[in-house]
């Protein structure tokens, strides 16, 4: 009898070995319910991530009727609870949109109140209120965007109601809340990224109004437009992408990421025809020349909208299928273009892909759960504990485009004054986190 559960046991012990390693039990998922939307997370430091948005649940007021923006401070190793701070003031809607974490402050920018007035605040490493920044004519963008660059000055961009269609402002403002500068960019359909790129300057991305037409051949292009720009505000360089109006629908960037030789990836959608899109990439050189042009098969209806650049040099990208159908697609994808791995999860189709934090160890995608904030890690080959969570078949295939350098127009205004403003900031403790792998 022993001889038989000796070998019993010799027979059946790999298969519990397996079925322990081979599981993404290690791996986590969280929720966050904050009644509210998540716009925002970046890397803390090796240990900690930071998802921000707005929160009827943790506010200043306490009543679940107001919406103040929120910060959830968390761990990348577990499900644990962790902190939290709200900024907002009773009765009025606030939201942080964008959040930066240089020299271990915390740099927040959103709306606030019924018209969506731009703000732009500064916490110390203990959440308390430096300065904060609003205006009464200044608005948030349709794609809210703030970079700062390593001197801590912070550019934001807004929209004034009363400017041209299609106008955007950019303002500047110095680490102490002060504005240095002022400009408006014309022909600003949608605002895409704004990043400060290795040589310090920043780099704004748009779609383009309007279209080129060739005058000798009177062919007529879609036109995506990248601006140079150095903290005098003046335009270093700038360039743009010209799309063949016969061969593209409609496309459009979500995101630009700069890797360790200051290539840049614009990461987005091309539609060859009106319902059938593809997520797509452009690779160019730091001065904006191509290098590849690639659309994804099998990455039909999704669109990549984060990402970030790991150790190999591939690019770990995460998009989703918002409004048509739904789910979260991730994938990594090498300097070439070429794709190393690639699977989807489930999510309804209102939900939405926000960031990709890497630490060095691990990986954690955050997503925009309806009035929740959520994330999962990946592990290997991107396996997770989510649901649904399985292997998505797709490859790369070439696609041709122009790109041609240009006079950038900027237009100097005067400096916009910028109103002090008085935030309510509440720290919370503790912060209710639910696990999404049980």
């Amino acid at each position: 009898m022993n001889a038989v559960y000796k070998n019993l046991v010799k027979f059946l012990l790999p298969f519990a070995v397996l079925a322990c390693s081979g599981t993404e039990n290690r791996q986590h998922g969280f929720t966050v319910e904050n009644k509210g939307l998540t716009c925002d997370a970046v890397v803390a430091d090796k240990d900690r991530f930071l998802i921000c948005g707005e929160s009827a649940i943790y506010n200043s007021s306490g009543s679940a009727s107001d919406k103040d923006g929120f910060c959830h401070l968390r761990n990348f190793s577990n499900n644990d609870a962790g902190t939290g701070f709200s900024v907002g003031n009773a009765e009025e809607h606030d939201r942080i949109e964008k959040i930066k974490m240089p020299g271990g402050f915390y740099i927040v920018s959103g709306f606030t109140g019924a018209d969506k007035n731009k703000f732009v605040a500064k916490l110390d490493s203990k959440f308390n209120l430096s300065w904060a920044r609003s205006s009464d004519s200044i608005q948030t963008t349709d794609q809210a965007e703030m970079a700062i660059n390593p001197e801590g000055h912070i550019l934001l961009a807004g929209k004034n109601p009363s400017d041209e269609s299609y106008e955007i402002q950019l303002h500047l403002f110095d680490p102490d809340g002060k504005t240095l500068w002022s400009r408006k960019m014309p022909s600003v359909e949608i605002l895409q990224d704004i990043i400060v790129t290795k040589d310090q300057q920043f780099l704004v991305s748009f779609k383009q109004k309007g279209a080129y037409i060739d005058g000798q051949t009177r062919k007529r292009y879609l036109m995506n437009a990248f601006y140079k720009i150095n903290k005098e505000g003046q335009s270093v360089w700038s360039a743009k992408f010209h799309f063949d109006d016969d061969q593209v629908h409609h496309v459009f960037f979500t995101k630009v990421l700069e890797d360790a030789s200051g290539n840049l990836y614009f990461l987005g959608q091309i539609a060859f025809q009106a319902n059938v899109e593809n997520a797509y990439i452009v690779k160019t050189n730091s001065d904006g020349k191509i290098l590849w042009s690639k659309f994804y098969v099998g990455f039909e209806d999704y669109v990549f909208k984060a990402g970030s650049i790991d150790d190999r040099g591939n690019l770990l990208v995460l998009g989703d299928g918002y409004g048509k159908k739904g789910g979260l697609v991730y994938a990594s994808i090498n300097s070439e273009g070429q794709v190393v791995w690639s699977r989807k999860s489930d999510a309804a189709n209102y939900e939405q892909a926000n960031a990709v934090l890497s630490n060095g160890k691990s990986h954690t995608l955050i997503w925009d759960k309806l009035f929740t904030m959520a994330g999962f890690e990946i592990g290997q080959n991107g396996k997770s504990c989510l649901k649904g969570n399985a292997e998505l078949k797709a490859t790369a295939q070439e696609f041709s485009l122009e790109m041609e350098r240009f006079n950038g127009r900027m237009k100097e205004i005067p400096q916009h004054e910028w109103k002090e403003k008085t935030f309510d900031v509440k720290i919370f403790d503790k912060v209710e986190v639910k696990s999404l792998c049980n």
